[in-house]
């Protein structure tokens, strides 16, 4: 019995042991870590090709760590894309929940911006991250005060504002903040003062604090972030030559101005390939003048190391020179990522297909290669575009697939240009018309309609309609509503400039337009919004070019030298706001219809982005494509499978 009654008990005693160490496990805290070792231990990858397991690359390293090394306190980085930036802040962010519990901060170029991240980028990070996920109620829950804007955590809470939303940063205090995009800021913060300035006051009051300013560059002379990793110790990642040993960083191209760091003239390599064979591109030493194959990348960059002004990154270590202030900037492109495309032999091919498509090539240099965009240095001037004018063999020469017409409304006239367009949005100035008289009668209403129903014929009398046009609201705003909605096209579209300086596209993103119309009163009219500043610059960009490619603009006989003055009334003026370089087009002439009429029918074109294909093919066999389909009324919903 006694026996039997010691197993009884035996049976059902606790385990303490266990207990213990399983109470131990839910209450210490974690093990400190450095910010790469947090993200290789828990980071993931939530979009894209290489989703799953995060997986810290040698350049990242650095980069990482500055977010969780004490001595660093400002962290800029000038950036490519392609280069994982989205994953190295929400790691950092992560890190700051978990390993370093505090109140954070990020703040996007605007509140859509700030949503979208939210949603898309940062929200799959904390859910598919178990000690996030353990840490960051969910929004569904019913006790949860998270939400799209807020993230609560112990310690916290992680707060996403917008730039152009100042006042979202009263009454807040962080020590952590990420500024993202500051190239995409508002030009000032409105009475409130700057917006990075406003960010780092809202960070006072932490020892330890740290305030991150990434972006791609922009154009030359505004550039925020060039602007503002001046102020900090410059570094460049740092590879070796495989062959000689030599160590240099990498450029695209030849460097004419070099880089110097610590008074002496950093190495660079490049990219060189044999004429008319891009794909065959490869990286030449400066020091022993090999080429030097993609094979070898991955070895070059696990060699690598971030070297600066005032500091080194070496073996999973920062070491600093006693000149280092606190402020580290870290210079990245395509060529250190691990990107598909960013090959020597993708990168190559990259350019030559766009170097002579002046947008294209922007993109390229700013996106790509993370270096501001030079725009050419060619003379634009009424001469100069004069030397452009052309005998057409036709009303409308050949390559012309798509027409559209703008009007611009003066007291006393109205002014419409009609152009004429191509699939790479090569362009022909086709006709422009003055109707002379008063605009609040009908009259010159009634010769605007006509004009709009003309039809123009190419040399073996094939004729073509003009598709789109647009009408520009500033003048007599009710009186263009009325006139568009009774004319009936499809594509007729009443337009106003937009406020908003650089950045702002040329016409809205097709989802956004539709949620502003869906939102206007009933029975109202809502104008098409021209984002006018990137408008002009794309058509002074185009004005530029010196032969035939994408965008290139030509003219007819029919345009005098007038016209051409008008187009070139305008210039780039930089004026500084607070301090902050704002570019803006200022009048050097008093006239300036034709330019603003260009403009209108560039945005008019994006607007009906038009299928190609079929228009083409009409414009071939001479067919004139509908351009009156009926205006769907509001409310109504189309059937599927009608």
């Amino acid at each position: 019995m006694t026996h039997s009654h010691n197993l009884e008990m035996k049976e059902y005693q606790p385990d303490w042991r266990s207990a213990y160490l399983s109470i131990w496990r839910n209450i210490r805290p974690p093990p400190k870590l450095t910010c790469s070792q947090w993200a290789d231990e828990y980071g993931i990858v939530v979009n894209g090709p290489e989703r799953g397991k995060w997986v810290t690359r040698p350049p990242q390293k650095g980069i990482l760590d500055a977010f969780s090394d004490p001595r660093i306190e400002f962290i800029y980085l000038k950036k490519s894309a392609r280069i994982g930036y989205t994953s190295i802040i929400g790691h950092a962010i992560g890190y700051g929940i978990h390993q370093d519990p505090c109140p954070q901060l990020v703040v996007q170029p605007r509140d859509s911006d700030g949503d979208k991240w939210s949603k898309e980028d940062l929200q799959p990070l904390l859910d598919g991250t178990p000690v996030l996920r353990a840490l960051v109620p969910q929004a569904r829950s019913r006790d949860s005060k998270t939400t799209i804007k807020v993230k609560h955590y112990p310690g916290g809470p992680l707060r996403i504002v917008g730039a152009n939303s100042p006042a979202d940063l009263r009454r807040i205090s962080v020590k952590r903040a990420y500024c993202d995009e500051v190239n995409g800021y508002p030009a000032t913060a409105g009475n409130e003062g700057d917006q990075i300035g406003l960010v780092i006051t809202r960070t006072d009051d932490y020892y330890e604090r740290k305030i991150a300013l990434g972006s791609t560059p922009t154009d030359e002379g505004v550039c925020r972030i060039t602007k503002e990793i001046k102020d900090s110790s410059q570094g460049y990642y740092i590879v070796p030559c495989l062959e000689c040993g030599g160590e240099h960083t990498r450029k695209f191209r030849q460097e004419e101005k070099p880089i110097r760091l610590r008074g002496e003239v950093l190495p660079v390599s490049y990219l060189k390939w044999p004429d008319g064979k891009p794909e065959e591109a490869k990286w030449f030493c400066p020091n022993c003048e090999c080429l030097i194959g993609h094979d070898k990348h991955a070895e070059q960059m696990r060699l690598g190391y971030w070297k600066g002004e005032d500091w080194d990154y070496r073996d999973d270590e920062f070491n600093f020179l006693d000149t280092f202030s606190g402020k580290i900037g870290f210079n990245i492109w395509a060529a250190f990522g691990y990107s598909p495309n960013s090959t020597p032999a993708g990168m190559a091919t990259q350019f030559v297909s766009c170097k002579d498509d002046l947008e294209k090539l922007k993109t390229f240099v700013n996106t790509v290669l993370g270096e501001e965009w030079k725009e050419p240095g060619v003379r634009l001037d009424d001469e100069y575009l004069m030397e452009k004018v052309e005998d057409y063999p036709a009303e409308l020469p050949d390559g012309v697939v798509f027409l559209t017409a703008f009007a611009d409304i003066q007291e006393d006239r109205i002014e419409v240009g009609i152009d004429g367009w191509s699939e790479t949005e090569e362009s022909w100035q086709i006709d422009y018309q003055v109707f002379f008289g008063n605009v609040q009668h009908q009259r010159v209403w009634d010769e605007l309609a006509a004009s709009f129903r003309q039809k123009y014929k190419f040399a073996d009398g094939r004729e073509l309609p003009i598709a789109a046009m647009g009408v520009d609201s500033g003048y007599l705003p009710s009186t263009v509503y009325e006139f568009v909605k009774k004319f009936g096209y499809t594509h007729c579209y009443a337009t106003k400039g937009g406020s908003d300086g650089e950045g702002v596209p040329i016409v809205e993103d097709r989802q956004k337009r539709l949620l502003r119309l869906r939102k206007r009163n009933k029975g109202s009219y809502a104008p098409e919004i021209i984002g006018v500043h990137e408008a002009k610059t794309t058509v002074f960009r185009r004005l530029r070019l010196d032969k035939v490619s994408p965008g290139y603009c030509h003219f007819g006989l029919h345009n005098d030298l007038e016209y051409f003055r008008q187009l070139s009334a305008e210039r780039l003026q930089t004026t500084y706001i607070k301090g902050r370089a704002q570019r803006k087009y200022i009048k050097i002439r008093p006239r300036n219809e034709a330019l603003d009429i260009k403009v209108g029918n560039l945005a008019v074109l994006r607007l009906a982005n038009p299928n190609w294909d079929k228009w083409r093919d009409a414009a071939k066999a001479g067919v004139s494509m509908a351009t009156t389909k009926p205006r769907r009324k509001r409310g109504m919903i189309k059937k599927r499978g009608r």
